[in-house]
């Protein structure tokens, strides 16, 4: 009896991990499903670009594709790598952080690491104008 309580506590519990898994991907472009802990690293094989171009058929131009525990999206053609770099390049200018950075004390207050916002482009925009070579920049 306990055997049979255990196997639908299991059964249960993984239903509900895999039904969060795919509520989460679905604001993702489509892509592979992938195995859970590789992801689509055997789908891509020796050679990605050929792969790439094949997915690219079955699912669009735009994909997403998780090799290991990274999550990838993929523009394979022209005019969505132009849509993406160019209209949504708020959505995907996210700087990804190892954990060696952010042991480092007030890493989010340097300039490389700080995620793309208002706070670093003011920031930027300040170092820019005083480091330019303009003499009324050097007088302060």
């Amino acid at each position: 009896m306990e055997f049979l309580n255990l196997f639908q506590f299991t059964l249960l519990f993984s239903a509900l991990i895999f039904g969060l898994r795919l509520f989460r991907r679905r604001k993702l472009p489509p892509g592979p499903i992938g195995l859970p802990r590789v992801g689509n690293l055997f789908e891509i094989g020796t050679k990605p670009h050929q792969s790439l171009a094949n997915l690219a058929k079955k699912y669009g131009p735009l994909m997403t594709v998780r090799l290991g525990s990274k999550t990838l999206v993929v523009a394979s053609s022209p005019e969505m790598a132009q849509q993406v770099l160019q209209k949504h390049d708020e959505a995907f200018s996210g700087r990804v952080m190892s954990d060696t950075i952010t042991k480092v004390q007030n890493y989010d207050l340097s300039l490389v690491w700080m995620p793309a916002g208002d706070q670093s482009r003011l920031i930027r925009r300040d170092l820019s104008a005083l480091f330019c070579c303009t003499k009324r920049s050097w007088t302060l």
